[in-house]
């Protein structure tokens, strides 16, 4: 089904599939990237969120479920109310605009959930 989204979408190029990896393989893609997003209706504990901030990726979350708990808004990652689309939109343009603050303040979350 992604897959064939992804084909539909025209953005092949911009998906890199990986495949099975090791731990220590995910957390240096991890490291990598400039932003992760997780925009769900309902969550309990993401170990997509916590990996991602465990490494110091600046993260946008949905306050859903337990996510609050461990994500301090504007202190280890943004959160904002899912389907606000618009929110969402403008946190990840705040991430690029004030990526220096956003990196220091996302590196706090390794000493909160490690």
């Amino acid at each position: 089904f992604i897959e064939r989204l992804i084909g539909e979408l025209g953005i092949k190029e911009n998906v890199i599939w990986l495949g099975r990896i090791t731990h220590e393989e995910l957390a240096a893609e991890l490291a990598k990237k400039s932003v992760f997003v997780l925009c769900s209706a309902a969550e309990n504990q993401s170990s997509s969120l916590i990996e991602a901030m465990t490494v110091g990726v600046p993260s946008v979350a949905s306050a859903v479920g337990e996510v609050p708990e461990f994500v301090r808004n504007g202190e280890n990652g943004l959160l904002y109310r899912f389907g606000e689309h618009d929110v969402l939109a403008h946190m990840i343009d705040k991430v690029f605009s004030e990526c220096i603050v956003i990196t220091d303040t996302s590196l706090t979350c390794h000493s909160l959930i490690v």
